[in-house]
């Protein structure tokens, strides 16, 4: 059996702060707090593709990170979210866990679409904090930290025949006379 592995950092991206703002118009005397909830941030997702056949394309990446979403703004305006990271891998692949040994995933099914680590929760802006008693908050949460794993790929290949032999004795000459 011929295993192709590959160790990786992936880290889902964090969500953003809430906002402090207040309404301020000309003709409108007490506004109230309009401050707006900060964006999700991105996903890490696992996709198995029938057109890739190794992992080499996620050699040379040591830190694989989504995009952190963005904070909320005044009147009301929501942070964006932040884009997802879809990571494409061959079907035979086994996502394993370097800290506990463990196996989390067995990737075999073409075109599984696999959430593996979620973004953290965009903070609520000051907007959701008022009442009758608290008119006027001056607080808003900040966004929820996403989550960072070092894990091991490896994809599982079973070899139908092996061709062993001396450099320059014609292997390669014997392969492409009997196959296509």
């Amino acid at each position: 059996m011929f295993v192709d592995s590959v160790d990786l950092m992936v880290s889902s991206g964090k969500g953003g702060a809430g906002c402090v703002s207040f309404w301020t118009e000309k003709f409108v005397i007490k506004g109230g707090p309009d401050g707006g909830d900060g964006g999700k941030g991105g996903n890490i997702y696992f996709i198995v593709d029938n057109n890739t056949d190794t992992l080499s394309a996620l050699r040379g990446r040591n830190h694989i990170k989504a995009e952190n979403g963005r904070p909320g703004e005044g009147r009301k305006k929501y942070g964006r979210k932040g884009k997802s990271v879809e990571i494409t891998v061959p079907p035979g692949t086994q996502i394993i866990d370097v800290e506990t040994n463990e196996t989390l995933f067995d990737l075999v099914n073409e075109g599984d679409n696999i959430l593996f680590l979620e973004g953290g929760k965009g903070g609520l802006g000051n907007l959701h904090f008022k009442s009758s008693t608290n008119q006027r908050p001056t607080y808003a949460q900040p966004g929820l930290p996403g989550i960072t794993k070092e894990i091991r790929l490896e994809m599982k290949l079973i070899a139908d025949v092996g061709l062993v032999g001396y450099p320059s004795v014609g292997k390669s000459t014997l392969i492409s006379a009997i196959s296509n």
